[in-house]
């Protein structure tokens, strides 16, 4: 009794502290401890929910330093807040050991980063829009018009990627696809599969069509790898597209396992695109080996920097695309 008589002061002590003092000691505390210190009383659960800078310092502290901290803030407004964002992490990382899976908040932002927008109510979740048929008909382009968002997905399929990870990829296909038909219903997409050497599987077309069905279907190719050949082919896609006007998109999917001589030439294949159609590629890593310094320098090459022509004409930055980890095994169990 006297115990519980003691746990009660405490209580009452902690009460007639300000919040400001509360927030203070609560910085000090485990993610652990804040969730039991939401159960002692409502004004310290109202304070452990509300302080949402707390929980960001939670997140950055656990995955600043991991993949795809780039997209800790965008994620943070699609999961609702930092505590939520936290929870859907710890979760997903849990769940996936020993892979590097993003959350479905992260992959909301990836999704988002790709459609090269955010036209969603920052507060809360992403507005809903599920066109109809209908709907998807009339959005779409007519023909001679120029769409605003053109996607080429290259797919590894060589042999250093797993059956696991060419799941994971078409996974990833499927889920930008639904985004796109629901956010961006005038946007076109194309697909293309690597080994040795590029095999277009779905045509730059617009994504009212069955190509969830055709991705479905894929199967992988097996054989060695060469990433310069399916951007060069990406290009040329893009090229010879009568559609195309607008935000050119090139989403390469593989683990990264390729020669010296054949990362250069992907580099120099993704810096054409870049500076003849304004492409932005975005690499993500899928496998249990990936070469993510070599991935990195093939996105980094369509990020393009400020320059002054001649003529005093000033080209503005543009800030191209990224790498990101899609499905990757952590460092130690390699």
């Amino acid at each position: 009794r006297e115990q519980e008589s003691d746990k009660r002061n405490d209580v009452i002590e902690m009460d007639m502290l300000p919040n400001e003092i509360i927030n203070i000691c609560l910085a000090e505390l485990t993610a652990r401890d804040l969730l039991h210190m939401e159960m002692i009383n409502h004004r310290l659960r109202e304070l452990v929910l509300k302080n949402n800078n707390l929980w960001k310092d939670k997140v950055k502290a656990r995955w600043g330093m991991q993949a795809n901290n780039s997209l800790l803030e965008a994620s943070s407004d699609l999961a609702g807040g930092w505590k939520n964002l936290y929870a859907q992490k710890h979760v997903s990382e849990k769940k996936n050991k020993p892979w590097i899976v993003p959350s479905a908040p992260e992959i909301d932002a990836i999704l988002e980063l790709v459609r090269g927008d955010s036209s969603r109510d920052r507060v809360g979740s992403p507005i809903s829009l599920s066109p109809t048929s209908s709907m998807m008909s009339e959005m779409a382009p007519a023909r001679g018009l120029k769409r605003g968002l053109t996607v080429v997905l290259l797919l590894d399929g060589s042999s250093s990627v797993t059956r696991e990870d060419f799941d994971a990829m078409k996974s990833f296909t499927r889920k930008l696809i639904d985004n796109l038909r629901e956010r961006r219903p005038d946007s076109a997409l194309g697909l293309i599969q690597f080994n040795q050497s590029p095999r277009t599987i779905i045509p730059i077309c617009h994504i009212s069509e069955d190509i969830p069905e055709r991705v479905d279907k894929m199967q992988q190719l097996m054989g060695s790898t060469d990433i310069a050949a399916p951007i060069k082919t990406a290009h040329e896609l893009l090229t010879e597209d009568g559609n195309f006007g607008g935000d050119a998109v090139v989403l390469l999917l593989s683990d990264g396992q390729t020669s010296t001589s054949e990362l250069e030439a992907s580099q120099r294949e993704a810096r054409s695109a870049a500076e003849l159609m304004g492409v932005r590629l975005f690499a993500f890593g899928v496998g249990r080996d990936v070469d993510e310094m070599g991935l990195n320098r093939i996105a980094a090459s369509t990020r393009i920097e400020c320059e002054q022509l001649l003529d005093g004409t000033i080209i503005p930055e543009r800030p191209g695309g990224a790498y990101l980890t899609l499905r990757r095994m952590e460092r130690s169990m390699l």
